[in-house]
């Protein structure tokens, strides 16, 4: 079994694909017999479920498009830069286009 960072990290990915797969889905490829048993490492790692994992994820991001949008109509560059510079680290593997121009 893996060590727990790295189902820790596996779990965030896994969450913010766009292809939105369902936690019984995310809890087998990770190596769990059922989804419960994610959801407490999930709990443990996190303080929360997976269910609300994914959307503090996806209000996080929302929040970073905002910004870069917001900087990029005050002609701003830098600060939209500095925004995308910051997303493209936390999150440089998603590949979902919601994200693409934020990150670019």
């Amino acid at each position: 079994m893996l060590g727990n960072e790295v189902l820790a990290q596996l779990l965030v990915d896994l969450l913010s694909r766009p292809q939105a797969l369902s936690l019984s889905q995310i809890a087998l490829m990770l190596g769990y017999s059922e989804q419960a048993a994610l959801t407490r490492s999930c709990r443990r790692w996190f303080g929360c479920t997976p269910t609300k994992l994914r959307e503090r994820q996806a209000l996080w991001f929302n929040s970073q498009k905002l910004a870069f949008n917001a900087a990029m109509m005050q002609n701003n560059r830098q600060k939209a830069e500095k925004v995308a510079e910051f997303t493209k680290a936390v999150y440089s593997r998603v590949e979902d286009q919601r994200y693409f121009d934020v990150r670019k």
